[in-house]
């Protein structure tokens, strides 16, 4: 019954009954039972975020399974503990392990030919290399994925009408990826080109007005005069510019899923840390940031300190590869 629950989503009923039955299954000392229902509540108990509990119930549950040699079991278990290591919910998130323990489970279903847990497996692979801009495992995951479907379709319908229909959807999946892939670097390209043009624009400004500045010892107190009020339009010019909105929303497009986990990561982030993050997940300087937001570079540094105390960085550690792993 607790998996009934499961599948309808019912999580709390089916953790409390699979509870009751691992709690039986421990008693008799049925460790093919135990290995069974541990698994599910590793699975039901990340459903739920309680990553913690799933972690153990899988520790508990793989061992049994690897002495029984129930590989299918295995290949569910690999799954679920990359679904834990996965889920955007988990403060210990880590993407790539998470692909090596599902890459480990598809391997098994593609061994003994669990074809539907093998889609499920190239679908989740498929979502975690979009998520690194790896376009080229996505498509290969996307389309080993509608393969099997297919397969599956034809082994329980035999109906060939169904093939195709699967091939239009790998087609339109495969399209569609490919468009977003492009307007991704199309927006990347524009965002480099307005941050380089920015950055040169104001150290030219601040060349001028330094220039200036230093010319206006020289003259007499009415051209002092004028020569201030065009070094107050120069700072005027620095502090206030429209690509700066330009560059805030092409941050925006550009980096959404980095934008969406640092939140998640970091629930207490100001808009401006928010910014420093997305550049200096860029890998740029804090004198360059400070010219893309109209900042001294003092308060750059400030912000950054602030990033580095919400996040919980010890000094030894290095903030640039910290964002690049977010």
């Amino acid at each position: 019954m607790g998996g009934v629950h499961l599948q309808r989503g019912e999580y709390k009923d089916a953790i409390e009954l699979l509870e009751q039955a691992l709690a039986k299954a421990r008693h008799h000392n049925i460790e093919t039972e135990v290995a069974s229902y541990a698994s599910n509540l590793g699975h039901a108990h990340t459903l739920c975020g309680n990553f913690e509990d799933a972690e153990d119930y899988l520790n508990e549950s793989l061992p049994l399974l690897e002495a029984q040699d129930s590989r299918h079991q295995i290949g569910v278990a690999w799954h679920y503990r990359g679904n834990i290591l996965s889920d955007i919910r988990n403060p210990n998130r880590n993407v790539e392990t998470a692909i090596e323990w599902i890459e480990r489970a598809l391997k098994v279903f593609l061994e003994i030919d669990a074809k539907r847990n093998a889609v499920e497996a190239h679908q989740a692979l498929g979502e975690l290399f979009r998520e690194r801009s790896r376009w080229e495992e996505v498509a290969k995951h996307v389309q080993s994925a509608a393969d099997l479907q297919v397969a599956l379709i034809n082994e329980e319908t035999k109906l060939s009408t169904q093939r195709a229909y699967y091939q239009r959807q790998i087609d339109d999946i495969q399209r569609g990826h490919e468009k977003r892939r492009l307007e991704y670097l199309a927006k990347d390209t524009e965002l480099q080109k307005l941050i380089d043009r920015l950055v040169e624009k104001n150290d030219l400004l601040r060349q001028i007005s330094q220039r200036i500045g230093e010319a206006t010892q020289h003259t007499r107190p009415q051209g002092e005069e004028k020569l201030g009020q065009v070094i107050d339009l120069i700072d005027r010019s620095l502090r206030t510019d429209s690509t700066g909105n330009v560059i805030d929303q092409l941050m925006l497009d550009v980096y959404d899923n980095f934008v969406r986990r640092i939140r998640l990561r970091v629930p207490a982030i100001t808009d401006m840390e928010l910014k420093v993050a997305t550049l200096l997940h860029r890998q740029m300087t804090s004198a360059n940031i400070a010219d893309v937001l109209f900042l001294s570079k003092r308060t750059v540094e400030v912000h950054r300190h602030n990033l580095r105390k919400k996040m919980g960085l010890d000094a030894s550690e290095d903030i640039y590869q910290v964002l690049r792993s977010v």
